[in-house]
């Protein structure tokens, strides 16, 4: 009898995973980083470049086009206190594009490192953003969940959200890493297809591909497509259940668009051949196959569960917190 993905154990996945066995960096070159090869029974090892080799022509391959923003925000009070505050989504306006074109006043969902400091009253901060000179305030509103609602103010309309989070916010980098953001994660915690901003973890399986690598699957005749999916922290979120069903997960925006028959299309051959370049992209694309019959464009927020069932043909992605992927070409029902 096949076991109900909702009764699963936690503990059958746990592992040890020593911190010396986790890459703290990046390879120089990303595309250089092992493939981890198991079909039909037998592991073999391989480098990302050679992706190519081992997809069929004509299959689809789905990006998540999502950009990390630099979303933690540090204020020192007068007491000396360091208090964080972690933006993980807005809430007004609660639209990305419209929070981050303010002007002067924007508020999110936030967590907050070091609460008990911060009992009440306005979090200060002076900087400069593009020549201006600003005061950013924040203030604490109710609490949603392991959640608060932030206020952000502050006093020059030449200045957007942002702006400021370009400048004073921090990128964060995933928890496991166990080091300081530095200047180079800029760069290298993004995917070189990243556009859109908005997630506050970044899609990690795709963090290998290159523009060689990309170019090199459209030569082989591999359709290339793109979503967006903003990653949120309950990402990071540590599972305290003992089965999965208990486990409660977060929402997470989502943006698909159907901008031509032949997307559609293709869409409809994932049920056939399905490649997705991150966890989070294979459970958007199996809940809108599961809609009825059509697939149109999509906008909002969906909430994730961890015992939703799914099949992948062929080809799964898995990252590991290490410089590899693996790739499994056999049919697995999850």
């Amino acid at each position: 009898m096949k076991e109900d993905p909702r009764h699963i154990h936690i503990s059958e996945y746990s592992y040890p995973l020593l911190d010396e066995r986790i890459a703290k960096f990046p390879l120089p070159t990303r595309d250089q980083s092992k493939l981890l090869i198991y079909r039909r029974g037998e592991v073999s090892e391989d480098v990302f470049t050679s992706l190519p080799e081992y997809l069929p022509q004509g299959s689809l391959m789905i990006f998540n086009n999502t950009k990390v923003i630099q979303a933690r925000l540090h204020f020192r009070k007068e007491t000396g206190a360091l208090i964080e505050v972690f933006c993980l989504e807005p809430i007004q306006p609660n639209d990305y594009v419209l929070n981050f074109q303010q002007t002067a006043h924007a508020a999110w969902l936030c967590m907050i490192g070091n609460l008990k400091k911060w009992k009440d009253g306005q979090l200060k901060r002076e900087m400069t953003v593009k020549g201006f000179p600003i005061t950013l305030t924040a203030t604490r509103g109710e609490c949603k969940g392991t959640s608060h609602w932030v206020d952000f103010a502050w006093d020059n309309p030449e200045v957007t959200f942002a702006d400021i989070l370009e400048v004073f916010g921090e990128l964060p980098i995933p928890p496991y890493l166990n080091r300081d953001t530095e200047e180079s994660d800029k760069e290298t915690y993004q995917t070189v297809y990243s556009k859109i901003k908005g997630s506050v973890a970044a899609p990690t399986a795709g963090l290998h591909f290159t523009p060689r690598v990309l170019d090199a699957l459209q030569e082989k005749g591999i359709n290339l497509e793109e979503l967006t999916l903003h990653v949120g922290a309950g990402t990071f979120k540590p599972v305290k259940s003992e089965e999965i069903e208990g486990h409660e997960m977060h929402t997470e925006y989502i943006s698909v668009n159907r901008a031509t028959q032949y997307f559609h299309r293709a869409f409809e051959y994932i049920f056939q051949i399905f490649y997705t370049c991150s966890i989070c992209g294979n459970h958007l694309a199996v809940q809108f196959l599961r809609k009825s019959g059509h697939f149109a464009h999509t906008d909002g927020n969906r909430r994730i569960r961890q015992s939703d069932g799914c099949t992948f043909f062929y080809c799964f992605f898995c990252y590991f917190p290490g410089n590899g992927l693996l790739i499994q070409s056999t049919e697995n029902n999850a």
